[in-house]
């Protein structure tokens, strides 16, 4: 049909950044300046949970908890700080809104990398397999 903006000749990558400028046309933007963010898998706060303890199937899809832990210090300790996220707990709205406005991106590999679409160009991902 012609009334469809899109052929099978059409660059996909075009609809792909079509797509992402319509989602972040109706999501508020991000508040102040860009963050580094660590996607946890763990449901709440990390020094709320015991090993071995976690109903979620975290342990067998998530960091040691010792690793994790230290991951999400030093990166607490580099000059923009962490917010860990825990992407379960969040709207998608909350999820757009958290990787609009984020130059840094870090966690175990899965699906939440998906929300990397939202990100600035030239920001980074470090995703752990």
């Amino acid at each position: 049909s012609e009334s469809f903006k899109y052929t099978l000749d059409t660059d996909y990558r075009q609809l792909v950044w079509d797509f992402r400028d319509h989602i972040l046309g109706w999501t508020p933007g991000a508040d102040g300046s860009l963050r580094h963010v660590y996607i946890s898998r763990r449901d709440g706060d990390i020094a709320d949970i015991e090993v071995g303890m976690n109903t979620s199937g975290c342990d067998t899809r998530c960091l040691n908890m010792t690793i994790e832990e230290q991951l999400i210090h030093a990166m607490d300790d580099t000059a923009a700080g962490v917010q860990v996220a825990h992407l379960s707990s969040m709207s998608f709205v909350e999820q757009v809104q958290l990787f609009r406005g984020a130059s840094l991106a870090v966690g175990v590999h899965g699906a939440s990398f998906v929300h990397c679409l939202w990100m600035p160009r030239n920001s980074s991902i470090i995703e752990i397999h």
